[in-house]
């Protein structure tokens, strides 16, 4: 399987998920106290940063684990995927470059679902009209919010699956680089198709051309021009001794020179 065919596979994963969440939180409408003059509040105070982040760590842990499965570089047998990565996870989504991201996401679906309703609320509209209309768009099968979901699915797949290869090659027994790879075609953007091949030690920022520092393709450290509709991953390869064979850590740490 290709990485194009693999990272399609997650997005298809992704999206159906934040089509879960999205409906989930429409449907959570309190439509008794719908109007022409409350329904945009009342999408405002359902589409909160809690149920969104909620949303990401449901993307995460599930595209984190299909990520994980592939990961072939040695690790320690028990962290193919538990509650650690969970935890990971969670602290991940805490930090304050995620915290500006799932504010980022809450405001542009409330502003999304609005724009999809605001063409229709005048004042003849009827109450099971507008009802219907927040229905519909809430539906699974409806477009209205489409595009702005692949967009998510898109950039949080690169994320989720490179956060997640990351975690594990850090608790790798073998001393790493990395690298990072595009897709190669017409979609990358510049910076990443100059990018394309370059290593970095593990612990060490991938450096893009505008200066902007990420540890893995969709580091959300890079902001939204690295990262928004990113589809790049990052591989990683065992460092060898003269003989050729791959230095281990923990062997080093045990017998040292």
């Amino acid at each position: 399987m290709t990485e194009l065919q693999i990272k399609e596979r997650y997005e298809r994963k992704a999206y159906r998920i934040i089509q879960y969440h999205i409906k989930d939180m429409l449907l959570a409408i309190p439509l008794g106290n719908l109007g022409i003059n409350t329904y945009e509040a009342l999408i405002a105070s359902n589409i909160t940063e809690a149920k969104v982040k909620a949303m990401l760590v449901d993307l995460y842990y599930h595209i984190g684990k299909q990520a994980k499965k592939r990961f072939k570089i040695d690790k320690p047998k028990n962290i193919l995927f538990n509650d650690e990565f969970l935890q990971e996870v969670l602290n991940f989504l805490n930090s304050s470059e995620s915290g500006a991201k799932i504010l980022s996401i809450q405001q542009t679906l409330i502003k999304t679902v609005v724009d999809q309703i605001k063409p229709f609320a005048k004042d003849e509209i009827s109450l099971s009209e507008l009802r219907d209309l927040i229905y519909r768009i809430a539906s699974k099968s409806g477009t209205y919010y489409k595009w702005q979901a692949l967009r998510i699915a898109v950039t949080e797949t690169t994320t989720a699956s490179n956060f997640a290869k990351f975690q594990d090659a850090k608790k790798s027994n073998l001393q790493l680089l990395k690298f990072w790879v595009s897709l190669k075609d017409k979609r990358v953007r510049h910076d990443h198709e100059i990018e394309n091949g370059q290593s970095a030690e593990l612990n060490e920022p991938f450096v893009m051309a505008d200066g902007r520092e990420l540890m893995y393709a969709g580091d959300p450290q890079g902001g939204a021009s690295q990262v928004i509709n990113c589809r790049c991953t990052i591989r990683f390869e065992a460092k060898r001794d003269k003989e050729g064979r791959r230095f281990n850590l923990r062997l080093a740490a045990a017998f040292p020179a």
